[in-house]
């Protein structure tokens, strides 16, 4: 900190004579000299100093210069501010507090399992997720130490725009905004800053270490499973509800309905049976951290249910924050599918309305699949469709590749099909829908059919970046 402020002054003061100029730092070199012998922090004398801009500005003022002129565009910083204040700095105090948090919350929870555990093998598991979480707080303090750097240098250009040294008491309520201050005022907060960062590491090593040894008890106890077997009525209307977990829908011979859990213990799996109507739910703690090793938990928990071939569905709607879906071998009158992170697979599936699946980071697969209306929805995944009919078709994917294959017969064509992403290739085998628009911001299309009788009505295809082809008679 001396260095940074002796070096900024030294800049601002560079049209004084050379001598004054070496005067005037070696003063205030003394200064910090004579601080340190009364035992100090450079810090602490800081703070009884004004800033270099301040300083600068008198002295200069005495000898008739000015400090050297802004070049700072008052459009550019107002341009800044708006990027600043409307992206940059939620994002920074976001990325900050969270990981703070997310950290001494983790610490809360490794500690309470810690007491709980009934293995030895949970005892390492939940040393290492000590490890992640002290290591996580350190990043948190970290990013907020650049967040504050940032603010100080923003509120400083403004300053500057303006031709007005940075006032003493604005830079030092900044300056004490940081941690790498508070550190440097307390030499315990400095040892405690090195502890955590090395006891971090070190849980984690000497965690990941046990549990790999070990890891024989975690995956033996870390999941539990249940079943329940109902018997319901025609026609029956189904909703699931799961936290963390996969989701599995399929048919067998039997006369109940059977409701399969396998999942963790701090997990809590409900079910509510009425006239024509199952609602099914496994839920999670809201605040959950857990350290996710490779070679720990082998499988994921999971909810089955299990419906009479003779059932007759009604509305289907599955809402999966965390975990793939497949349904299989379903019939119903719709269908409509969620999930934050997981793919969505349907095989054999046949739905007499609307079929909607939207996903936020995953592959949505159709495979024999039909219904009136088909709309697939992902943020961040690939679309694949084989041997599927719909009337109408609508496919959309924010980041990912796009396989039409199968759709439709040339006798019974669909009446619309609408595909698009953003950035990934457009591929389209023996798909016959009347009216086709296909597009994608950055990558190639390339549409053909093996039936060249079917003739389609329109067609639009366009890409931002890359080839068309399209191989399809129009009328």
């Amino acid at each position: 900190m001396k260095k940074t402020f002796l070096t900024t002054l030294k800049s601002l003061l560079k049209s004084l004579p050379k001598q004054e100029r070496e005067d005037l730092l070696a003063f205030y070199e003394e200064r910090f000299a004579s601080g340190r012998q009364a035992g100090l922090t450079e810090q602490e004398v800081l703070d009884t100093l004004e800033s270099p801009e301040a300083i600068a500005q008198n002295v200069l003022e005495d000898y008739g210069h000015t400090l050297p002129s802004s070049s700072v565009n008052v459009v550019s910083l107002i341009v800044l501010n708006l990027f600043f204040t409307s992206w940059f700095l939620p994002m920074m105090v976001g990325v900050s507090f969270g990981l703070l948090f997310s950290g001494l919350y983790s610490v809360v929870e490794a500690g309470v399992s810690l007491l709980s555990v009934s293995s030895v093998g949970f005892v390492f598991w939940s040393l290492a997720q000590g490890g992640v979480s002290l290591i996580l707080i350190m990043v948190g303090f970290v990013a907020f130490e650049g967040l504050m750097r940032f603010v100080t240098w923003w509120v400083a250009l403004h300053f500057q725009a303006f031709k007005t040294p940075v006032p003493s008491s604005v830079s030092r309520w900044l300056n004490n905004l940081t941690p790498h201050t508070w550190i440097n005022r307390k030499p315990m907060f400095s040892r405690l800053q090195r502890l955590a960062l090395g006891g971090g590491f070190g849980l984690l090593l000497v965690g990941s270490a046990g549990t790999f040894v070990l890891r024989a008890d975690l995956i033996e106890e870390s999941l539990i499973d249940v079943t329940f077997s109902e018997t319901v009525l025609d026609p029956l209307s189904l909703r699931l509800t799961v936290d963390d977990g996969r989701v599995f829908i399929e048919r067998h011979e039997g006369s109940d309905v059977i409701i399969e859990g396998r999942f963790r213990t701090d997990q809590t799996l409900e079910y509510e049976v009425a006239e024509g109507y199952l609602e099914v739910s496994l839920a999670s703690p809201r605040l959950r951290f857990n350290v996710t090793l490779p070679w720990v938990v082998t499988e994921r928990p999971a909810l089955t249910i299990k419906l009479p071939l003779s059932l007759d569905l009604e509305s289907v709607v599955i809402v999966s924050r965390n975990g793939l879906v497949l349904i299989e071998n379903i019939a119903a009158e719709s269908l409509e599918v969620k999930t934050s992170n997981g793919s969505i697979t349907l095989v054999d599936t046949h739905v007499q309305e609307s079929i909607l699946l939207t996903s936020s980071n995953a592959t949505l697969t159709l495979n024999r699949v039909s219904a009136q209306t088909l709309d697939l929805q992902t943020s961040n995944g690939r679309i694949i469709v084989r041997e599927t009919e719909a009337l109408t078709h609508r496919y959309e994917t924010s980041n990912g590749t796009v396989q039409l294959t199968d759709v439709n017969h040339p006798t019974t064509p669909g009446a619309t099909l609408s595909v698009q992403s953003s950035n990934g290739s457009l591929t389209l085998n023996n798909v016959y829908v009347s009216d086709v628009r296909l597009r994608t911001s950055n990558g190639s299309i390339d549409y053909d059919n093996s039936d060249r009788s079917f003739f389609l009505d329109g067609v639009e295809a366009h890409t931002s970046n890359g080839t068309t082809r399209v191989n399809v008679p129009r009328k």
